[in-house]
């Protein structure tokens, strides 16, 4: 599909709350909370919906034996105690079987305009799967060309994968979660993530960039130094915490006209589960 011009993002992964969503331009999600009258109702209030895939590593409940990376050493699946999560291989065939047979196509099914590749990071821990891992993105450009594909930071990935590619987003661009404290970057920290930010805008040839930063729904000047500089660089904004389970009302954003008038009365944040592994700036 074509992409319109974007104002504005919002990536949420709890449930509900479909008139706020209506406000933003494009949403992230998680697509398990959202049905196909859900994401047709989005769509006629003009929002472009993706949906979270998670193509590195997935909570262990979910992740079949088959699709496991496994340590070469101990024989066991590599784990990732922070999110509780194991790494998946994208070089087995299992695993390029699900994701190009089993999940898009379900995820494509609710009606979903494309995907936010997430966990693009894992391969810089595992460099054997670096070129499955880029071989998967363009597979998934192959089999399905008319979606949007959007990809969550993937530097090293990204001379690569950037041909396939519709959106770059830059996950903690300005600021992070760093011992349950939300902090801004500085320093050689900071430094890093300018010249990313170069390299991203080198690739994206105007391809719209999106910057997701991260701190408390209380933390005005935070969120204010991550939206200015985001804007500096002629990114779009949006600051959350670092469980992506809040949503900003936006303030003075006027609701676009729906079919049928239908309003949406705004739901209680539920928490969720967030399956993408928070990655430092500096790997």
């Amino acid at each position: 599909m074509d992409l319109p011009t974007l104002t504005s993002f919002a990536c949420y992964y709890g449930p509900n709350r479909l008139n706020d969503l209506a406000t933003y331009d494009l949403v992230i999600v998680q697509p398990a909370h959202y049905q196909p009258d859900d994401l047709a109702w989005l769509h006629r209030a003009g929002v472009v919906c993706l949906a979270y895939l998670s193509l590195g590593e997935l909570p262990e409940t979910d992740a079949s034996p088959a699709c496991r990376l496994i340590d070469p050493h101990s024989g066991r699946p590599v784990r990732n105690p922070r999110w509780s999560t194991v790494y998946l291989d994208c070089r087995l065939p299992a695993w390029q079987d699900h994701i190009l047979h089993v999940s898009v196509p379900a995820i494509l099914a609710r009606g979903f305009d494309g995907l936010f590749l997430d966990t693009l990071d894992a391969q810089e821990l595992f460099p054997v799967t670096r070129d499955a891992m880029a071989q998967l993105v363009a597979q998934l450009r192959s089999r399905f060309p008319h979606i949007l594909l959007a990809s969550n930071r993937g530097f090293s990935l990204l001379e690569l994968i950037a041909p396939q590619l519709d959106i770059f987003v830059f996950e903690a661009f300005s600021t992070h979660c760093q011992d349950g404290q939300y902090v801004a970057w500085s320093g050689a920290d900071l430094a890093w993530t300018e010249r990313k930010a170069a390299q991203v805008r080198a690739l994206s040839l105007g391809r719209p960039i999106l910057a997701l930063d991260y701190g408390t729904p209380e933390g005005d000047t935070l969120r204010r130094v991550a939206e200015d500089r985001a804007a500096q660089h002629a990114f779009l904004s949006f600051v959350t915490t670092c469980y992506l389970d809040w949503l900003p009302a936006r303030a003075g954003a006027g609701r676009r006209p729906l079919l049928g008038g239908r309003t949406v009365a705004t739901d209680m944040v539920a928490a969720s589960t967030r399956y993408s592994r928070f990655s430092a700036a500096r790997m």
